[in-house]
């Protein structure tokens, strides 16, 4: 999916098999590489699963379907996506 600021996305259980997006505004900015252009944003609360992580960046997949939430993320101009189906 894209790679995501690791303090907006803490560990959801003890094992920090799951992240969960948690943070202050409407959306987590998802970016194509560590540090680079956001490429979507994400809901608070959407479950995410870690795959990698480089200094303060985590790659991560969706771990629930994500659809469009017919909106644009008003800092970074990209498609706000949500948990759905």
């Amino acid at each position: 999916m894209g790679w995501v600021f690791v303090r907006y996305a803490p560990c959801a259980d003890p094992n920090c098999q799951t992240l969960t997006v948690n943070v202050n505004v409407d959306g987590l900015n998802v970016r194509g590489a560590p540090a680079g252009a956001p490429i979507s944003s994400l809901a608070n609360g959407t479950p995410l699963i870690p795959i990698k992580r480089v200094g303060d960046w985590v790659l991560v997949a969706a771990a629930c379907p994500l659809v469009p939430a017919y909106a644009w993320s008003v800092t970074a101009n990209v498609p706000f996506l949500v948990c759905g189906g």
